[in-house]
């Protein structure tokens, strides 16, 4: 079973200087993962970045949770076309590949093709 590490919003936000109450929002809207217990809300340390990046956008541009929630779906869309566009471009090298090797001069040079002066005619 792997164990994985939590820390508290609480220290969290005291450690960054953040506002507990925004954090616990933003939580409670779901921008991030957390578990709430009676007394206390903490966070697993995989999820950390993502918590930080949050602070950040509110910080740096004073967007909103939902404006936040926007930009996070913008990002990962964004990034799984990267991906694609990635894929489709290795696509397209071994297509070019395929190309180059079914040019007539590149199976001469490989040995794969044979000139006849004389071709054969079927009747």
């Amino acid at each position: 079973m792997k164990t994985q590490t939590k820390i508290t919003l609480r220290f969290f936000c005291e450690y960054s200087r953040f506002d507990f109450e925004l954090a616990r929002e933003f939580a409670e809207y779901g921008l991030y993962p957390a578990v709430f217990s009676e007394d206390e809300i903490e966070i697993e340390t995989r999820h950390l970045d993502r918590l930080k990046k949050i602070v950040d956008l509110h910080r740096s541009l004073g967007i909103n949770k939902e404006g936040i929630e926007v930009v996070l779906e913008l990002e990962k869309h964004i990034a799984d076309l990267q991906k694609k566009v990635e894929q489709l471009h290795n696509e397209i090298e071994k297509l070019k590949l395929h190309e180059r090797l079914a040019e007539p001069e590149t199976l001469k040079n490989l040995g794969l093709l044979i000139e006849v002066d004389d071709p054969i005619t079927i009747p």
